[in-house]
């Protein structure tokens, strides 16, 4: 009955492990790159700023796939699969921005004559939703 299971060839597979310092670095470049996304984050890079943080995070992600997925080591076939993964989402992204363009009179339109539907009150500061009441110079009873 043993004999109807398929033996494995011990060349066939081997398990990729890598050593803790490689491990420990990758992870150490990660978390300077999140510190170098707050960073940037308080600069005005004017129109650049959603590049930088783009750049950043797809330096992170490209790390994240190669070492901690093993894709640096995988076939590549489903290095492929990733990335046409992310080049699908990419154009989904792409054409709802596209279609914002297409529709951006109507949404400005919607937004002045509706301000509400697009910004939450306590978002923008109104002193009569966040619970601070502007006082007319009268003194409280509370």
């Amino acid at each position: 009955m043993s004999s109807d299971t398929k033996s494995h060839d011990a060349e066939a597979h081997h398990p990729h492990v890598l050593p803790i310092p490689v491990l420990l670095g990758v992870w150490g470049a990660l978390m300077a790159l999140t510190v170098l996304t707050v960073a940037v984050s308080k600069l005005d890079l004017g129109a650049a700023d959603l590049a930088v943080a783009m750049a950043i995070a797809l330096v992170k992600a490209t790390l994240v796939a190669l070492i901690f997925m093993h894709l640096l080591w995988d076939k590549g076939f489903h290095s492929l699969i990733v990335v046409g993964g992310v080049l699908a989402m990419g154009l989904f992204i792409g054409a709802t921005l596209f279609d914002r363009a297409h529709y951006n009179e109507s949404i400005e339109q919607l937004e002045r004559d509706h301000p509400s539907v697009r910004r939450h009150p306590k978002a923008i500061g109104h002193p009569e939703t966040d619970g601070h009441v502007e006082d007319s110079g009268e003194a409280s009873d509370h």
